[in-house]
Formats: structure tokens, C-alpha cells, sequence
């Protein structure tokens, strides 16, 4: 009888010592405490869980069972905790896009945030933990407080990292070389490297399809590190026009396993990375465990999300979000985490876009973006085409676009971004990105940072064309006397409607043109005379606002041009035109190896006079003129 007691006793702290284990394993959320679960003591068969949301803001377990440490597989000193998700609730996705920065709890205790996935197609759940010893690091470079509760991260060890090393007598090895034509060859090695990349950020945008996303962003790439995110074209905050707090406003919400979002852009126009919430202690959080952009000290505003769901995909699996309102500032951004603080959000520069659509206002669009040379024009390219995206209510293939645009600069000239474009809408793009690519040079010179403060776009659209051809041009006389002015009468063709549209323009003569000189009356489109002229240079090394001015005197495209010009031998240097130089200048000038190089300049420009009109103009016309010689009395 006392056997069978005894017996029972047994069985019953076995069953409860393994419910204990399993209620470790499978808690609904992670522990209210950080303790931490040091690196050393990492080894195969241990069982972990670790915590993320699938759908929803619901933090879910995901049962994880240990493999193993690399040691030293991101670099010297940076470790790679190796495991397998053993969920049902992975068993389709295994570890997936959006899941960066999953905190991983061992015998509750913090160890490592997932990264990583390690094959590429397979779904057997094999992926990499950054080591929270690591992270710990990145929040250690953060701004000090007086309540930190941040605990030190861990010393390594040598001896217990590797305690298969450390004998006295290590055995010895024989090594065995292989044929060379038994190597593995170099692209192999590359794929391999290729399936051990970080987690992808599911980057969310709004207002833009998919096609000219991927049009802008081939221009205006990201600098996200590795290139490593998934453009997800949705949602990316929900709409509320009350007055009541957004659901995702709440600061916390933010707790290890959660969605956290880096925004890159807020209001009516959203770009936003997604990961997820690795730590937090008071308002000090670490996320993703790996970097987003690699930028090192940086200001991004930090928000909420919820998962709208996971998608499972046997090559892309990932997560779909929407992202809530700013609720503090990630400040570090480095190999193994980001790290910011909950609270204040950097000040960042605004944005606002009128809209008017077939002589209709449409909804004005406004909100935030962030200043970052490298990140900048990219959201500048996506404001442009969200704004005409939005204005097309129909599947109309023609749109005319015209679009008055400044943008404030801190300390600087205001810059001209205008653009008038008619044609197939596909085109407007095109057209968006010749704009605003001078933009990269502006931003990324060294001299001086440029920080914009305010962004205002005027969007007029409509669904017919307006496009006019210069058919004819002619003045009243070829021979003109010195100082006279000319009077040039063009005639236009409308292509839609055929009608024509007659404009006269008076143009003086230079005084400094010498009697007899030959003269080319030029009449054109600005695109044909950008194609025939030699663009300057815009050198990141020139005065800024050189470069400012320069991009502000671009041509209209929806304005007549009239030229005076004469043949000449001469340069630009940088942008200003130096004609009529003697020929040891000319040579100096080729030989030079400075940052400043001269272009040859064929012709001198002596006037150039523009007239607006309400329609793409295109087209170009030379007419030849003589400069009369005055008359020798006998």
C-alpha cells in the first residue's frame, strides 16, 4: 500500500513539474521581469518560447527549442543563437518577415531576439537569435537617465564560450586536402549567405501602386541595410475623423513581443518599417535584433502597430500592419538592435498638398516627414506621386498635371520643385523622377547639411490632354538694323482639338552684338532645348546656393522659349558660361584635374525669353537673321 502511495506521490510532482514547464514554455506573454539567460549557458535541447504577435495586438507563444550557439558568425565577438521554431502556429510560415526583434525567453529568462531565418523555401523553422547580451550593448549607447534599470549585459568568456578548447593537450587533427576540383566554388558560398540574412522589414506605404513604388524606389532606393525590405503597399494607419485617441496610441502597448514600427514619413501620407519589441525598461525599449538602416545615432519617431495578419508564403512570408501615431524617438540603430525612448518624437519637417481634379477640390493631404540626406528625396518622390495617385479617380489613361511646389529650406533659398507634365499618365513619373533627381546631389554634398522645413504642393489634374506643337515661326524682316527688336510670330497646333494659337513676342537685340554678325533665332520646348544643351554640372563640392539657384532656373515645360544666339568657342565652368575665350585658356581649362571641370559651350546664349501658356509646348524652330552693317557715307 505504501508502495503504491509512494508511487502516486511520484507521479504527481512529475506531472507538476512538467505542467510547471510547460506553463514556462507556453505563457501568453513574456515576463514582467528582464532577467537574463546568459549567452554561456546556451546548449542544445533546451526548450524556449518565444513572443510575437501573429494577428492582431495579442501577444502569442511560439514554442522554440534550442540547437545551438555560432559563435562568431557576425563578426568578431557577435554570436548567433540557433534554433527551431516548433510551433503549430509556424508550422506553414516558419519564421517570418515583421517577426525581427521576437524576444526568445529561456526558464524565463531573457535570451536573444529572432533575426534571422535560415533557409530560404524550407518551413522547418530553422533561424538565428541575436544574443540580448548584444543588444544590451545598444542601449548602453543611448542617452543616460536617472532611473535606468537597464541590466549590464554579461560578460564572455573565453574559456566558457569555448570550453572544448581549453584543454592542456588539445587533440590532434589530421588534416585532409582536397582536390581543387573538389571545391565547392565561390557562388556557392554566396548563396549560403544569402539564406542567413536578417529577418526583412516589411516596409508600409500608402497612396502609391505597387508598379510606381517599385518605379520610385529604383531611382530613390532606401538605404535600408542589405536592401533588406519588403515593400507592402497598404493601410498604414486607420482612419479615424473623430476626435477620440487612436487605438494605437496608447504607449503600453509597447511591451517585448509587440509590433513596433520605425516611421519614416506620418499623416495622410505613411511610410513605416515594422519589427518587433525585444526589451523594455521604464521608457527604454530595444527592437528587431538586427539594424534597420545601419545609420548608427539617428532620429526616427517610434510608434504602435497591430498586425492585420500573417501572410504565409513558401518564399516570402510576411507580416501586414497598420501603424499607429508617434509615441517616442528610436535613437540608435546598429548591427544587433535598435533602441529608442518612449515619449517625445523628434520635430520633423511638414507637408501639405492642395488637390483640385477636373476644376473639383479634392481632400488636402498633409502631415510629416523626416529630415536624412539619404532618406529625404525618397519621401519627396512619394509625396509628388501619392498626390497625383489620389487625383485620378478614373481609369483614364491621359492626365495632364500641373504642380506648383516649394520646398523650405533651413537657412537656405527656397526651392522650386514646379512640374507641368500632359501625356499618358504612366509618363507623369518619369517625369516626377528627372525632377526631383538633382535632388540626391543636393543632399549628399558635404558642405552643408540640408534640412527642409516644409514641403507645399498645388496639384491641378485633369483627364484631357493639353499638348501644343510649334508649327511655324517668322519675323518681319532677315535683315535687322543694330539695337532694333525683333518681333516673332508663332503659330501652335493643339493636338487633341487640331486648332492652332497664334503668340507674338517682342526681342530686343543685345547692344554688344557687333554689326554684321549672323544670328540664330531659336523658338522651342524646354525639353528640346535641355536635349540640346550642355546641363551643368551640379558638383557636390559647389556653393549651395549656386545649386539652388541652378535648379530653380530649370525651364517649364509649359512655356514658349525664343533665343538669341551666335556660334562661339568657349566653356562652362561649373554653371556659369565663359564664351569667346582665347585658346591658351581653352587648353588650361582641358588640362585642369581639379573637382571643378570645364564643359565645352558651342553657342552663346545672348537672351532667352519665355512665355507661360496652359499646355505642354514642343517643338523647335531656327531662323537665321542678319545684324545690318551701317551704311559708310562716300
Amino acid at each position: 500500500m505504501w508502495r503504491l502511495s509512494l508511487t502516486l506521490f511520484l507521479t504527481t510532482i512529475i506531472h507538476l513539474h512538467a505542467l510547471a514547464d510547460y506553463s514556462a514554455i507556453a505563457s501568453d506573454s513574456p515576463p514582467e521581469t528582464t532577467p537574463i539567460f546568459p549567452l554561456e549557458d546556451i546548449r542544445p535541447g533546451l526548450t524556449g518560447t518565444t513572443y510575437t504577435v501573429l494577428q492582431g495586438t495579442e501577444i502569442v507563444p511560439i514554442q522554440t527549442t534550442i540547437l545551438g550557439t555560432a559563435y562568431n558568425m557576425l563578426g568578431p565577438g557577435l554570436h548567433l543563437i540557433i534554433a527551431k521554431l516548433t510551433d503549430e502556429k509556424t508550422a506553414l510560415t516558419g519564421a517570418v518577415h515583421g517577426m525581427s526583434g521576437s524576444p526568445l525567453y529561456i526558464e524565463g529568462k531573457l535570451a536573444g531576439a529572432l533575426s534571422r531565418r535560415i533557409t530560404l523555401f524550407e518551413k522547418d523553422g530553422h533561424c538565428g537569435f541575436t544574443p540580448i547580451q548584444d543588444m544590451l550593448t545598444v542601449n548602453q549607447m543611448m542617452p543616460p537617465h536617472n532611473t535606468s534599470l537597464s541590466p549590464s549585459p554579461t560578460t564572455l568568456h573565453f574559456t566558457k564560450l569555448y570550453p572544448h578548447l581549453t584543454t592542456t593537450h588539445p587533440p590532434k587533427q589530421k588534416t585532409k586536402f582536397l582536390p581543387i576540383s573538389h571545391t565547392r566554388p565561390p557562388h556557392s558560398l554566396h548563396f549560403l549567405s544569402q539564406q542567413i540574412q536578417p529577418l526583412a522589414i516589411p516596409l508600409t506605404y500608402t497612396g502609391l501602386s505597387p508598379q510606381n513604388a517599385e518605379l520610385l524606389l529604383s531611382r530613390f532606393p532606401l538605404p535600408i541595410a542589405n536592401n533588406n525590405y519588403i515593400p507592402i503597399p497598404a493601410a498604414a494607419s486607420r482612419p479615424h475623423p473623430h476626435p477620440s485617441p487612436h487605438p494605437l496610441s496608447n504607449p503600453n502597448l509597447l511591451k517585448p513581443g509587440s509590433p513596433v514600427s520605425a516611421l519614416l514619413m506620418t499623416g495622410d501620407i505613411q511610410i513605416g518599417g515594422t519589427g518587433t519589441l525585444t526589451w523594455r525598461e521604464s521608457n527604454r525599449i530595444l527592437g528587431f535584433g538586427h539594424p534597420m538602416f545601419a545609420f548608427g545615432e539617428t532620429e526616427f519617431p517610434m510608434a504602435n502597430a497591430e498586425i492585420i495578419s500573417t501572410i504565409p508564403s513558401y518564399f516570402l512570408p510576411y507580416k501586414l500592419s497598420n501603424i499607429g501615431p508617434p509615441l517616442g524617438t528610436i535613437l540608435q540603430d546598429r548591427l544587433s538592435a535598435i533602441a529608442g525612448l518612449i515619449g517625445p518624437s523628434p520635430h520633423l519637417a511638414t507637408y501639405t498638398i492642395h488637390r483640385e481634379h477636373n476644376h473639383k477640390p479634392l481632400p488636402t493631404l498633409s502631415g510629416q516627414f523626416i529630415n536624412h540626406p539619404l532618406i529625404t528625396p525618397t519621401l519627396l518622390a512619394f509625396a509628388f506621386a501619392a498626390a497625383l495617385e489620389g487625383s485620378d479617380q478614373t481609369s483614364s489613361r491621359i492626365l495632364t498635371a500641373d504642380i506648383t511646389a516649394s520646398l523650405h529650406l533651413e537657412n537656405l533659398p527656397t526651392l522650386d520643385l514646379s512640374l507641368f507634365h500632359s501625356g499618358q499618365d504612366f509618363e507623369i513619373f518619369d517625369a516626377i523622377i528627372q525632377q526631383l533627381l538633382p535632388l540626391l546631389t543636393l543632399y549628399r554634398q558635404d558642405i552643408t547639411p540640408v534640412k527642409a522645413t516644409r514641403l507645399d504642393l498645388h496639384v491641378h489634374t485633369s483627364e484631357k490632354q493639353h499638348i501644343w506643337t510649334i508649327e511655324k515661326a517668322s519675323t518681319d524682316f532677315n535683315l535687322y538694323p543694330r539695337q532694333a527688336s525683333i518681333r516673332l510670330t508663332t503659330t501652335l497646333r493643339e493636338r487633341l482639338t487640331n486648332s492652332t494659337h497664334t503668340h507674338t513676342l517682342i526681342l530686343p537685340i543685345p547692344e554688344n552684338i557687333r554689326p554684321g554678325t549672323q544670328l540664330t533665332l531659336r523658338i522651342a520646348g524646354a525639353r528640346e532645348l535641355d536635349a540640346l544643351d550642355t546641363p551643368p554640372r551640379l558638383n557636390s563640392t559647389t556653393h549651395l546656393p549656386s545649386i539652388i539657384h541652378t535648379l530653380n532656373s530649370r525651364r517649364r515645360t509649359n512655356a514658349l522659349y525664343a533665343q538669341i544666339l551666335t556660334p562661339t568657342i568657349g566653356q562652362i565652368l561649373d554653371t556659369r558660361p565663359m564664351p569667346s575665350l582665347p585658346p591658351s585658356i581653352l587648353k588650361l581649362l582641358e588640362r585642369s584635374t581639379t573637382s571643378t571641370r570645364a564643359q565645352p559651350l558651342p553657342h552663346h546664349i545672348w537672351t532667352e525669353t519665355s512665355l507661360p501658356l496652359p499646355a505642354l509646348i514642343q517643338g523647335l524652330i531656327d531662323l537665321t537673321l542678319q545684324v545690318d552693317r551701317p551704311t559708310q557715307s562716300p
